[in-house]
């Protein structure tokens, strides 16, 4: 999961610019990291999900994804003064990071040497 950028993303839009974070750069960056792979493979991948599961089960020496064991996201209002009670960050995959920020230079390379997966029904 991408979800927290410290200074945000920039991004043009009708000749203006804006800075935003969040689980919102997440879904674009991702988009991006697939493309490059695609590039690397010479196909497109197709749902790598599956496969993200299992670089994260390497040796940590390989440094797939960058651990976020610390912090939370227990800081979202809830409406009434109160905080809704969110998860905790841990060593290893949790629901506050999943299985943290990824490391391109390292996942690119190992996704692309994988074939494309192709969907049940196409």
């Amino acid at each position: 999961m991408v979800q927290r950028l410290v200074y945000g993303v920039i991004v043009a839009f009708q000749g203006l610019y804006y800075r935003f974070g969040g689980t919102s750069a997440g879904s674009p960056q991702w988009a991006a990291i697939t493309t490059i792979v695609d590039q690397l493979a010479h196909h497109r991948m197709g749902n790598i999900n599956t496969a993200l599961y299992l670089l994260a089960k390497l040796p940590p020496s390989s440094n797939p994804f960058h651990d976020i064991a610390d912090g939370s996201n227990n800081s979202v209002p809830d409406g009434n003064g109160g905080t809704i009670t969110g998860y905790t960050a841990v060593p290893g995959y949790d629901m506050a990071t999943g299985l943290g920020t990824p490391n391109i230079g390292v996942i690119a390379p190992l996704l692309a040497k994988l074939p494309p997966v192709t969907s049940p029904t196409g």
